[in-house]
């Protein structure tokens, strides 16, 4: 993970930073169900049935995807320019790498973006 954060810092470094504000949102959020369990067991009540607390998991589950997605973005980023760096003379690779970080920081974008509304919406 440290390759990748050093890559990323020094190639996209607000996309860097927008996984590290999506990785604490899944901390809070993951924190947030966990108590949410404990309070509705307190209470008598199953969260399995709760539909509140089902949706809740599932979009946590759903930053959890998303937050892969843009790692493994970054990983594909990665790896197509240490490929050029093998091969400078395949442009190519920096093409790929280019590309898979464009596409990591709009992933990035609009999660934060979409996460940012749901918190609005509360």
């Amino acid at each position: 993970m440290e390759v990748l954060q050093q890559f990323a810092l020094s190639e996209a470094p607000k996309l860097w930073q927008t996984v590290q504000d999506l990785k604490v949102e899944q901390t809070q959020r993951r924190a947030g169900i966990q108590r949410l369990d404990r309070e509705l067991r307190d209470f008598g009540r199953s969260p399995e049935t709760d539909l509140d607390f089902q949706n809740l998991v599932r979009e946590a589950d759903e930053l959890d995807r998303i937050v892969d997605a843009i790692l493994l973005k970054v990983e594909d980023a990665y790896i197509a320019q240490q490929k050029f760096r093998a091969t400078p003379s395949r442009r190519d690779y920096e093409a790929l790498m280019k590309s898979a970080l464009e596409n990591g920081i709009q992933a990035a974008d609009a999660a934060t973006s979409r996460f940012r509304k749901m918190g609005k919406e509360k």
